[in-house]
């Protein structure tokens, strides 16, 4: 939730009261004028606030209106191998030419930016990645950032082994080219 402050002015006479009313998205009606004391709390969603204020000699101001999207939701994001989810201690033998796919969603503001990285390095999506010789663990990190500057940041260890069939493929594959 967010808290939103409303203020106002009044030179002659001084402010005697501010008042307001809050509409959402799925309930476009306002209902009654509420009297403002503190932060006016909204939850995550889109929102109307209207706000009127009236003088100690009671003149009455016009309404004013703001829309107001809340969103405190960071976003979701997932890293696919070789189109499958990829999960945390995964082993790939060393022969085996890995892609990776970071998957980003938010129900709030949208995605404005994703990045992936393999041990530290950004990663060109769905361009293969091969750790021929490079046996042990390995870090996969993804990270998703929507516009409302919500982040979220995935890091995956993978663990690359070998085999007799691997080291067999390898060569293979060197003598080819």
């Amino acid at each position: 939730s967010v808290n939103a402050v409303l203020t106002a002015t009044d030179s002659t006479s001084g402010v005697g009261k501010l008042e307001y009313q809050v509409s959402t998205v799925s309930d476009t009606t306002y209902g009654a004028w509420k009297p403002y004391q503190l932060p006016v709390t909204l939850s995550d969603g889109m929102h109307e606030v209207a706000y009127k204020a009236t003088d100690k000699a009671g003149n009455e101001s016009s309404v004013q209106k703001k829309a107001v999207k809340v969103d405190t939701m960071k976003p979701v994001v997932s890293v696919l191998a070789n189109g499958q989810p990829l999960e945390l201690g995964r082993t790939f033998e060393d022969a085996v030419l890995v892609t990776f796919h970071a998957a980003s969603t938010d129900i709030g503001s949208g995605i404005q930016q994703s990045s992936l990285t393999v041990n530290g390095v950004v990663y060109q999506q769905q361009q293969a990645v091969s750790f021929a010789g490079q046996l042990g663990m390995h870090q996969i990190q993804a990270t998703a950032i929507d516009a409302a500057g919500n982040s979220t940041v995935t890091t995956i260890t993978i663990h690359v082994t070998t085999s007799e069939s691997s080291l067999s493929q390898l060569l293979d594959r060197y003598i080819v080219s």
